[in-house]
């Protein structure tokens, strides 16, 4: 029976035929990167759809007719680097690297170029095949990536707070240079070290990161910084959490602001306002203020004993309701916010079991840092005592007067610092028979 087996000469041309069909497909598959075959001396011999997209050439312009070298910037062609690369790629069997690259139109663009030697059955070279990748898009990314973060770490460094970054087991991974002023402590010190070193109760800060990962953010979170020198200093200490861009927890953001001067002054606020309260409580008077619509305000004790009313039931309400006569006591308010003062006006006060109190009403208005009313400082002077004895006064003044009146003999009184008499009171008219004086 004859032998119809191939001849070895045909299976390998069916063998490279196949090859040559399966690169063929690769090539024109790919339309992303640009991939050309070319000879040793750099004559293009095959040309995919990816390439056409990069450098701008149809396939049957370049195929054949051109040389590879028309895509390397012209300065590279003229020093030889290009030649060089090839050479290179032809020892080592490749390179890879960006390159500068021009297009048909002759606009240039950066590419990252790998270039493999090609080599036949004999291992014998034959060529190469040069794959690229546009970097334009891609640097323009990294360019953008750049200025966003030097704008940013202007940003971080810009700021009057001290900033760090923490990862969720709070370990720093960022700081600002105000946080290493504060810390005494430089950026390659703080970095990678525990968050909660830095401060004078390490386990309140650390309850600081706990609270921002469970709840978030944290604000106005009281800490106190303890620098290397030792010197302390308290911060009021905002955080809120960041996340990456596939939304998976990344860390803590913080701000430190120095509360050193705000806490002074609160203490100084705190010691005036302890300081004014005593000068109000101290007073004998009923002391109250009042706003523009007439509400109580503020209140001291005595307000409350002469009036029964509580400290709470007092605040917010009507200040005339407290008197026999509110539109006299209205009258008052009113006359105080217009000429900023009264003096003596009397009010009868009524207090919660309905006893009355005739009080000297004495007034000013008081005023905000902007200069605008905020309302009346109120001073109601219990005058009962002095009323009756006012009216004693002139009872004992009547009654002398009525002792004078009715003497049937002339009274006089006389100034100790004169020397003659002077008529004060009494009968002036002269009696009958009554020797005269000149």
């Amino acid at each position: 029976m004859a032998d119809h087996a191939e001849p070895s000469s045909d299976r390998t041309l069916l063998h490279e035929t196949e090859q040559v069909a399966f690169l063929n497909s690769i090539l024109e598959s790919s339309t992303e990167y640009s991939i050309v075959a070319k000879d040793l001396d750099a004559t293009i011999l095959a040309w995919n759809e990816g390439a056409r997209r990069v450098y701008g050439y149809q396939a049957q312009d370049v195929v054949g007719k051109a040389s590879a070298f028309i895509l390397h910037d012209p300065d590279d062609v003229r020093s030889g680097r290009a030649r060089a690369i090839l050479d290179a790629a032809r020892q080592a069997g490749k390179w890879e690297g960006e390159l500068t690259r021009v297009r048909k139109d002759g606009s240039r663009f950066t590419a990252h170029v790998t270039i493999t030697l090609r080599k036949d059955a004999a291992a014998q070279p034959i060529g190469f095949t040069m794959i690229s990748r546009d970097l334009t898009q891609s640097k323009q990314i990294e360019r953008e990536l750049r200025e966003s973060q030097e704008y940013n770490r202007g940003l971080v460094e810009s700021n009057i707070d001290a900033l760090m970054t923490t990862d969720p087991l709070g370990l720093i991974t960022d700081v600002n240079r105000q946080m290493c002023e504060v810390t005494g402590r430089t950026r390659e010190e703080l970095v990678g070290t525990p968050f909660k070193g830095y401060f004078t109760d390490p386990k309140r800060a650390e309850d600081g990161i706990r609270r921002v990962l469970a709840e978030d953010r944290v604000t106005n979170y009281e800490l106190t910084i303890r620098a290397n020198d030792g010197k302390e200093t308290v911060v009021s200490y905002n955080a809120t959490t960041f996340r990456g861009a596939d939304g998976r927890l990344r860390g803590v953001f913080a701000a430190a602001r120095d509360i050193t001067d705000q806490k002074t002054l609160e203490e100084e606020l705190r010691q005036t306002q302890n300081y004014t309260r005593g000068l109000i409580e101290a007073s004998v008077d009923a002391l109250v203020t009042v706003d523009p619509e007439f509400r109580v305000t503020d209140v001291n004790e005595q307000t409350v004993r002469i009036t029964g009313y509580s400290r709470e039931e007092l605040i917010g309400s009507p200040f005339p309701d407290y008197f026999t006569d509110p539109e006299n006591a209205t009258a008052g308010v009113r006359q105080t916010l217009a000429e900023g003062f009264v003096t003596n006006y009397v009010l009868v006060l009524r207090s919660k079991s309905g006893r009355e109190t005739p009080v000297s009403f004495n007034a000013s208005v008081f005023r905000d840092t902007a200069g605008s009313v905020r309302g009346i400082f109120a001073a109601a002077r219990d005058i009962t005592e002095q009323n009756r004895l006012e009216e004693e006064l002139r009872q004992a003044q009547n009654y002398t007067r009525g002792l004078i009146e009715s003497s049937v003999d002339p009274m006089i009184t006389v100034d100790p610092d004169r020397s003659g008499p002077r008529t004060a009171s009494g009968r002036c008219s002269r009696r009958a028979g009554s020797p005269t004086t000149s």
